[in-house]
């Protein structure tokens, strides 16, 4: 179940900061004065490998998380967020309803709109470009 990491850094100049955490999901959620969503960071699979991102003003957006792990070199790179990859609507809102905890309703409910509305404006296409 989603448990509240309490006392997440803040970033000064951003709105409050929340994360929630349980096996599979991790969720960063900003919200304005008035307790208002003002965006969210969704990492779920099982290791977080795949992402969903709200802004106001550029939507919603899929991602891949690039570990880093690929890295030649001696270090590993962090981790990133890469355009692309699929999103199973379905699977992504069965996966938030399981595992709410305590996630409040209204944020819940939110967070899985914004899925909804946006879903016919994510492209659906695998990361490389089939031919035609």
């Amino acid at each position: 179940m989603l448990k509240e990491i309490k006392n997440t850094s803040q970033v000064s100049g951003e709105p409050r900061r929340r994360w929630f955490w349980t096996s599979g999901l991790d969720l960063v959620v900003w919200q304005g004065d008035a307790e208002d969503v003002v965006g969210f960071e969704l990492c779920y699979g099982e290791d977080a490998e795949e992402a969903i991102v709200w802004h106001p003003h550029r939507g919603l957006a899929h991602a891949f998380v690039d570990t880093g792990e690929q890295f030649a070199g001696r270090h590993k790179s962090a981790p990133v967020l890469e355009p692309g990859g699929c999103l199973d609507i379905q699977r992504v809102l069965r996966l938030l309803n399981e595992k709410r905890g305590a996630l409040e309703p209204s944020i819940l409910g939110f967070i899985c709109r914004k899925i909804i509305e946006a879903a016919g404006f994510i492209p659906l296409v695998p990361r490389l470009a089939q031919p035609d």
